[in-house]
């Protein structure tokens, strides 16, 4: 993510109202856990409400505005970032784990007097980026935790909260947030937003701002256009297309950009499902409708998912390995072909129209 839209300068939480609700009521029933679990989908506000919790902590009524901004600024002393460098950089990382020596930095922090005498805080985003040795090093620090410490940990998905690591926290959990929600999110942190764009983006992002900003930032409406003209002109394979796909992905630094196609390939997947079942009656471009006809027309359902899959798989062996990109877009079209030549008698037109 683009440093101007981290999580720490979010000024105003929105949304999560029952979340905030709950850890609110043990600050002031001075019954705080000392160990979170913030667990939930990918961009629902996680981090935000976790820096959002960091403010309320670490302020005080006379120097809000110095709190606010250190934590915006991330120099406040009491507060400690556990995250992948890729978070903080437009340009992007071949891996995004966290290294163990990053999480032990918080046992060396918490060892050290508050400076204003009050709370530290640690944030570690997220779990899904920890290996087993951070997950080790963070058991290690939940076992002994000092008095007025809590660490608030994001968890995009559950496959990293071990058993271990869940009994020692207090698990919070976060949904989708409504369409409301998104499009005030959205208002405040994309200037001059237009109608249009704001609503192509609530639609492709599902409930999650996160994505809906990621989106935005990587050209992934562009993007999705491109795959709905992919598939509206099959059984012919427009290699002009791909290459459209292609230069829009290599025009971004990092992999970011492969992430982006990945989430909004999966979208155009999951749309054309309820496309099938006549469940959804809106357009996210001039191509998408008759794109997701043609394919219904043109693969079986089970083949459709085999696509997914494979391309998914694909492109995630891409970004674990940093290889190249063009490579990855390359495969989309292998897999097409795959997937079309099942079909008795098919005839399979690769163009460059």
């Amino acid at each position: 993510m683009i440093e101007e839209f981290h999580p720490r300068k979010t000024r105003l939480l929105i949304g999560h109202e029952k979340q905030l609700n709950i850890v609110k009521s043990a600050i002031n029933n001075s019954k705080l856990h000392h160990s979170w679990i913030f667990e939930g989908p990918n961009g629902v506000g996680k981090a935000t409400f976790a820096y959002s919790i960091a403010n309320i902590l670490l302020s005080s009524r006379k120097d809000n505005n110095k709190i606010h901004n250190q934590i915006y600024n991330n120099v406040h002393p009491d507060l400690k970032i556990i995250e992948d460098d890729s978070i903080v950089s437009k340009q992007g990382a071949t891996s995004n784990i966290i290294p163990v020596s990053k999480v032990r930095e918080i046992e060396d922090f918490f060892s050290k007097t508050a400076s204003y005498a009050g709370w530290r805080v640690a944030i570690i985003d997220s779990l899904d980026k920890l290996n087993i040795y951070g997950l080790n090093a963070l058991l290690k620090i939940l076992e002994e935790p000092p008095k007025k410490s809590l660490i608030l940990a994001i968890a995009n998905r559950n496959s990293n909260t071990i058993p271990t690591l869940r009994s020692r926290c207090n698990m919070l959990r976060f949904s989708l947030l409504k369409k409301s929600d998104c499009e005030k999110i959205l208002t405040n942190l994309i200037a001059d937003l237009n109608i249009e764009i704001m609503n192509k983006l609530l639609i492709l992002s599902e409930g999650s701002p996160g994505k809906a900003i990621s989106i935005y930032e990587n050209k992934g409406i562009e993007i999705y256009e491109k795959i709905s003209e992919l598939f509206l002109n099959l059984p012919n394979i427009s290699m002009t297309s791909i290459e459209n796909i292609h230069e829009l992905i290599i025009s971004k630094s990092g992999n970011e950009a492969l992430n982006i196609l990945r989430v909004l390939f999966t979208v155009f997947i999951s749309r054309t499902y309820r496309r099938h079942f006549n469940i959804i009656n809106d357009d996210i471009n001039k191509y998408e409708k008759d794109a997701q006809l043609n394919c219904i027309d043109k693969m079986s359902m089970s083949n459709l998912s085999t696509l997914w899959e494979n391309i998914c798989d694909n492109i995630n062996q891409t970004i674990l390995f940093n290889l190249d990109k063009k490579q990855a877009v390359l495969e989309m079209v292998n897999e097409l072909i795959k997937i079309l030549k099942y079909k008795e008698n098919y005839v399979l037109n690769i163009n460059g129209k």
